[in-house]
């Protein structure tokens, strides 16, 4: 009987701690979201939030790999960001078989998300044939209605138009992330645009 007891006792403690961790960590959750550094860029407030840089736009939290000051050195002429303007959808596309499909996957992934935010389609694809059933999309596939953004590997890094294709190129995996925020930075007018 005492035995019965005694682990009826150890139970009710275990699950007294298990529910008082659960609270605690939904209260922390709660205040602890908009705890961190912050930073102004020009008339922009950011906060850091662990490895990120978060920024409010529209009600949502944009989050950053980089600082602008980080990225603006990426020179982006106002032609391309005229080729996003107005637009309902923006396919963009790699090359299957580069080097670097991680940095350009978290690309494409981060500017989906952006892209969603204001109200734009973002398909993602490759250059050629594949087996993971992704459309095949190309600069030639590209149009004033309908723009491409292109993601392939360089020796130098840089962001141009071709038609109506965006070509950013980039000289390390690293540098397409940094692409991908002076892109969304660009078009948000945090960086001005040349």
């Amino acid at each position: 009987m005492r035995k019965r007891q005694e682990n009826k006792l150890v139970r009710n403690l275990v699950t007294l701690f298990i529910v008082l961790l659960m609270v605690g960590s939904v209260i922390g959750y709660m205040f602890g979201r908009g705890s961190g550094e912050s930073f102004k860029y020009n008339d922009y407030k950011f906060l850091k939030r662990g490895n990120k840089f978060v920024l409010k736009f529209d009600r949502e939290e944009l989050e950053f790999d980089y600082f602008p000051s980080d990225v603006e050195n990426i020179n982006i002429s106002s032609e391309v960001f005229a080729k996003f303007s107005n637009k309902i959808e923006i396919d963009s596309t790699y090359d299957n078989n580069t080097k670097w499909k991680a940095g350009i996957s978290v690309s494409q992934f981060d500017l989906e998300r952006f892209f969603s935010v204001i109200g734009i389609y973002f398909v993602k694809g490759l250059t050629t044939e594949n087996e993971f059933e992704m459309p095949v999309i190309t600069c030639e596939d590209a149009t004033s209605k309908v723009p491409v953004i292109y993601f392939k590997e360089s020796n130098e890094t840089k962001v141009f138009a071709e038609d109506h294709c965006v070509i950013a190129e980039a000289k390390s995996e690293l540098d397409f992330i940094r692409i991908k925020d002076r892109l969304i930075y660009g078009l948000l007018k945090v960086i001005e645009n040349e």
